[in-house]
C-alpha cells in the first residue's frame, strides 16, 4: 500500500488533521481561505480492553458482601467512554436471585448451609455477554 495513503488513513482513524499555514482551527472548525469546514470525529472512543470480571466476596453471618471489578464494560448508563452498558444477574443455587447495576452489593438473609453463587453479566437487552464467575459460600448455623 502506498505510504501516503496509509498515513492518510491512519490520520483519519485517529482524528489527526494537518493544517497548513493558511488554515486556522477554531472550536473544531477549520477556517481556510475564508471558508469554514466543520470537523467531527468519525469514530467514538471505545475501550480496547477485552471485558473482564473479577470478584471478591466475604461472608459475615448470613450475609455475603460482593465486590466486582469490570473492565471494558460499564454498569453506568451515562458512560460517555463508549463502553457497553450492562447489568449483572445473581444466581443462587441455580435460581435467579436478583439483578444489579452496581459493582458492589450485599446478598442478605441466606439460609444456613453451602450455596453456589453465580454472577453473570448481561447486556441491557438481556443477552449474556460471556462473562460469569461462580463461587461457593458456607453460611453457619
Amino acid at each position: 500500500m502506498n505510504k501516503k495513503i496509509l498515513i492518510g488513513f491512519v490520520m483519519l482513524l485517529t482524528g489527526i488533521i494537518m493544517v497548513s499555514q493558511e488554515q486556522v482551527i477554531r472550536n473544531d472548525t477549520i477556517v481556510a481561505k475564508n471558508k469554514e469546514v466543520e470537523t467531527r470525529s468519525v469514530f467514538k472512543l471505545v475501550s480496547t480492553e477485552l471485558p473482564t470480571l473479577n470478584v471478591k466476596h466475604e461472608t459475615k453471618g448470613n450475609q455475603v458482601f460482593v465486590e466486582t471489578i469490570l473492565t471494558g464494560i460499564s454498569f453506568r448508563e451515562d458512560d460517555n467512554l463508549g463502553q457497553k452498558n450492562v447489568k449483572m444477574v445473581v444466581w443462587i443455587d441455580g435460581k435467579k436471585y436478583l439483578e444489579v447495576k452496581s459493582a458492589a452489593f450485599i446478598i442478605k438473609r441466606l439460609p444456613a448451609g453451602s450455596h453456589q453463587i453465580k454472577l453473570e453479566i448481561y447486556s441491557l437487552e438481556n443477552q449474556p455477554v460471556g462473562l460469569a464467575k461462580e463461587f461457593m459460600v458456607n453460611i453457619p448455623k
